[in-house]
């Protein structure tokens, strides 16, 4: 279903001309980045991705992804080692998820300065500290599906961030394994992407146990200002990540197809003027859309965190 509409294609499934025109640019970036021969795993996951809105949710949310993981122990023995490192006996789906999203959120603290490549598995993101969200979020991935939990990637384009969406208690959750950040429901249970995108004022109501679970990809030197660097964190989700203009994609990485990826190191752009021109297309089209000025710099934010108590 919307095989014609996925992958490069994708943008044909947005409501909006200034979504579509969001998509293009981001491909252009990419593509700039890695190139477009999609010889690349960054790439080739762009391939499975469907834009998320009222046409496409029911699909996406039922049988667009499976429920169970495929994978067989021994297959991915130095990701087992690191799950073996931070699960323990008798752990609950949740408390997996977070063990796995607190490892992945803290990976930038092994960062080695020397491994300049962009790229590569997930076992040598881990080894080489790397942070980029489209590559820790490829690790929160498989990292989960191992540990069988069903997990998958959730893109917003526009706004060029990568996240996640992981099935536990019978339902799907998202998790923003870069930052720590997440949200639960009325009920409990983790709001998915979609829920969050019909309602981005559930970021307003989450406890302050939740928001000690967020790292500001920017740590204040002072430590009163933290309060305003979780503010930032969200308001990046509230009000951009989640903005009604927004292209937002879902898209699968399995485990157990990793032979069918390629994972070359990065170290130059492959096209720079086609990444730059797309950049500063970026630039434009998200001041077009009124994204607050905290979204280039922490020290313009004037707010504060929201919580319920």
């Amino acid at each position: 279903m919307f095989e014609k509409e996925s992958g490069i294609n994708q943008g044909l499934l947005c409501e909006h001309e200034i979504q579509r025109q969001g998509v293009e640019n981001w491909l252009d970036r990419i593509f700039g980045w890695y190139g477009d021969k999609m010889d690349c795993v960054d790439t080739q996951i762009v391939q499975s991705q469907i834009i998320i809105n009222k046409k496409t949710a029911s699909y996406l949310y039922s049988s667009f992804t499976p429920t169970k993981t495929k994978y067989q122990k021994g297959q991915r023995p130095e990701l087992e080692k690191v799950l073996e490192n931070i699960l323990k006996p008798g752990m609950t789906e949740k408390e997996k998820v977070f063990a796995i999203m607190r490892r992945c959120r803290d990976n930038k603290d092994s960062r080695n300065a020397k491994i300049v490549f962009d790229g590569g598995t997930e076992e040598e993101i881990i080894k080489a500290g790397k942070y980029m969200c489209n590559e820790i979020s490829r690790v929160f991935c498989i990292l989960c599906q191992i540990a069988g939990l069903p997990s998958r990637v959730v893109g917003v384009h526009i706004a060029g961030h990568m996240m996640n969406e992981v099935y536990i208690e019978g339902k799907w959750g998202w998790v923003d394994c870069m930052k720590g950040t997440h949200a639960y429901l009325p009920n409990g249970k983790l709001a998915s992407w979609w829920e969050l995108m019909q309602d981005p004022t559930i970021l307003d109501r989450q406890t302050k146990e939740v928001w000690k679970e967020v790292r500001p990809l920017q740590e204040p030197e002072l430590p009163e200002f933290r309060k305003i660097y979780l503010g930032v964190t969200q308001e990046r989700a509230r009000d951009i990540y989640l903005h009604p203009m927004e292209a937002a994609a879902i898209g699968n990485y399995f485990v157990a197809d990793h032979h069918k990826y390629d994972y070359p190191y990065r170290t130059t752009y492959a096209d720079q003027p086609r990444n730059e021109r797309a950049c500063f297309l970026e630039h434009q089209m998200r001041v077009k859309l009124g994204y607050p000025p905290s979204f280039w710099n922490y020290h313009c934010f004037s707010g504060k965190l929201k919580t319920i108590k």
